[in-house]
């Protein structure tokens, strides 16, 4: 049975660590942190009584949403709840990919709040691919689980790169970059067929389970299977100071492997996003954009 309200009150309080509360102010700012973590707090609360969850306790690292393992019918599973502004009235699609993505993804077993709140399958042992493989080998899976997700119809029911959500963000923030948006640009007019894309698929996104490895946390679009390359930035701050662009030519070179793309195609992409990315760093800012900036200085370094 479920503990009465009160309880789960105080349980969910405690679920919004400080490290969350820290990111959606630096991300939304101060304005809106106070709305978002009631908001959220009282939709974890409705999600458990709702679906009569026990032994509801935090889970991992998460850097966006509250992320919480708890017991389901008996069962393990995973209560994930992601802040929504107010001004989000649209319908989050990370629902419909796991579901699409049969095998390759938790089990979605209920859903909420327009898909902003879901309750998930628990992945066993689920040890990140990270923490899992060497970097190049890990890099190769990456680009096999990449391949066999874009075997999936996209669906027009998923937003497009080339119209909405993601990519409508990257113009904004390649403005003041008017080469890199021609190049968006042309990337998007030429990507040919559309691919379900996971667009933030890293090694800490993708967990083993047995002998398969499950993906979570999706950004779900439609585009150029190219697009997939979220993993070099996300890599960027490990990137060496010194022969970076060899670094950073193995790791292309092993995630195309797997994944079956052209090198080429891959690179501007990466270039693309990366400076898109340091839309969001102004020169001068400490933090993530250095890194950026490092990584497209690679990609730019002479063979």
């Amino acid at each position: 049975m479920c503990a009465p309200r009160a309880g789960f009150d105080q349980t969910v309080r405690s679920l919004v660590p400080d490290r969350l509360r820290a990111n959606w102010l630096s991300w939304y700012g101060p304005e809106q942190v106070a709305e978002l973590v009631s908001g959220t707090h009282e939709r974890a609360v409705a999600a458990i009584e709702q679906w009569g969850l026990d032994d509801v306790q935090p889970l991992g690292d998460g850097q966006v949403a509250v992320v919480c393992s708890c017991r389901y019918r008996g069962q393990p599973a995973v209560l994930k709840v992601s802040p929504r502004r107010r001004d989000q009235t649209h319908r989050r699609h990370e629902t419909e990919a796991l579901r699409l993505w049969t095998g390759l993804a938790p089990q979605v077993l209920a859903a909420r709040d327009d898909g902003w709140t879901a309750l998930l399958e628990r992945v066993d042992p689920g040890v990140p691919l990270a923490f899992c493989r060497p970097r190049l080998q890990a890099l190769q899976i990456l680009g096999e689980v990449a391949q066999k997700l874009h075997r999936y119809p996209a669906g027009t029911a998923f937003p497009s790169l080339a119209t909405n959500g993601i990519g409508r963000n990257w113009r904004e923030n390649l403005q003041r970059r008017p080469d890199a948006l021609a190049e968006l640009e042309e990337l998007l007019a030429t990507t040919g067929r559309d691919v379900l894309l996971h667009l933030d698929l890293h090694t800490e996104n993708v967990l083993s389970d047995g002998e398969r490895w499950r993906v979570i946390d999706p950004k779900p679009h439609r585009g150029d299977r190219h697009a997939e390359c979220f993993v070099f930035l996300s890599l960027a701050d490990e990137l060496p100071r010194h022969d970076a662009a060899t670094t950073l030519d193995e790791w292309i070179s092993c995630f195309c492997t797997g994944a079956g793309l052209d090198e080429q195609r891959l690179r501007r992409w990466i270039s693309v996003l990366a400076q898109a990315e340091l839309g969001w760093w102004p020169n001068g800012n400490s933090g993530w954009g250095a890194d950026i900036t490092h990584l497209v200085e690679a990609l730019d370094a002479p063979p």
